[in-house]
């Protein structure tokens, strides 16, 4: 979710921070969104993120909210399908929940799903000495939510969030301006047509 950009020590502290505070849970955290592209892309989060991101499953919302309760733990947005969590006035570290079928996960919050396969079996990993999962096929997945230059480092913001790769090849010429010239061009289509039946 969009904020205020932070570093990468404190993103890194506030990583951390939150995942000390579940080491006893057994939660499965997983690393999602801006910060899965900083691991694979550059081994680090992306300098100048707005937050850390991770998903959990749906059937461990009862357990966070226990454990924010227990440690005391400062949170921001707390929903049926998302809950952030700050570390002092640094955050928010973001937890998405995900729902499971056959064949896909959805995470309700964004609205989006992802074919299962490319998310399991997770992949563990130590990241700042703090065991982390990561999905199955991580490419594929940045593929899917960042488009075909997610290798490409650009500025937050620039990244398309279309998870259709066709929307995104197309997206260049439906946004709003293009829309409003082709509007413009079918007006004058349609009045040259009257005309020239008008004259006949």
């Amino acid at each position: 979710m969009a904020g205020i950009k932070k570093s990468r020590e404190k993103l890194t502290n506030l990583y951390k921070y939150v995942l000390d505070h579940f080491l006893d849970t057994q939660i499965q955290f997983i690393l999602f969104y801006g910060s899965l592209l900083g691991y694979i892309r550059e081994n680090n989060f992306i300098e100048n993120d707005d937050d850390v991101d991770v998903i959990v499953d749906k059937k461990e919302y009862d357990k966070v909210i226990e454990n924010i309760n227990k440690k005391k733990l400062k949170t921001g947005i707390i929903d049926a399908n998302i809950i952030q969590i700050f570390m002092d006035d640094v955050g928010p570290f973001d937890i998405y929940f995900y729902n499971l079928d056959d064949n896909s996960m959805y995470i309700p919050w964004e609205k989006k799903k992802y074919p299962s396969k490319n998310i399991f079996p997770l992949k563990k990993i130590n990241y700042y000495n703090m065991e982390i999962n990561i999905p199955n096929k991580s490419k594929d997945i940045l593929y899917q939510e960042y488009g075909e230059t997610w290798q490409v480092p650009k500025n937050r913001g620039e990244y398309n969030d279309d998870s259709n790769t066709v929307n995104t090849r197309c997206k260049s010429f439906y946004n709003t301006n293009n829309y409003f010239i082709y509007f413009y061009y079918c007006i004058l289509l349609i009045l040259l047509i009257l005309l020239i039946k008008y004259y006949r």
